[in-house]
């Protein structure tokens, strides 16, 4: 009887242990499949953040360019305005 009581209590304990390896690897195939979704979800952030980071230099550039043409007007205007002066 002891025996038999013995071999049940170990069949018991195994039955657990196997449990327990089932749900880890449960867990580890979810922690896989979550882990791919997670990538491509930092991959687009990071792509639309490029293109917003290419918009804004280009968006820059264009101000600077118009900063340059702007102030070589003003800087026509106060020549012009110069020659006008110095020449009352």
């Amino acid at each position: 009887m002891n025996t038999r009581n013995e071999i049940d209590m170990w069949k018991k304990c195994i039955d657990e242990k196997n449990s327990s390896i089932q749900e880890l690897r449960a867990e580890l195939r979810k922690k896989d499949e979550e882990t791919p979704a997670k990538l491509d979800e930092a991959e687009s952030e990071v792509k639309y953040l490029k293109c917003v980071l290419q918009m804004r230099e280009k968006e820059l550039q264009e101000l600077k360019e118009k900063g340059q043409v702007y102030y070589a007007q003003a800087d026509e205007a106060i020549a012009s305005q110069r020659t006008e002066i110095e020449g009352v």
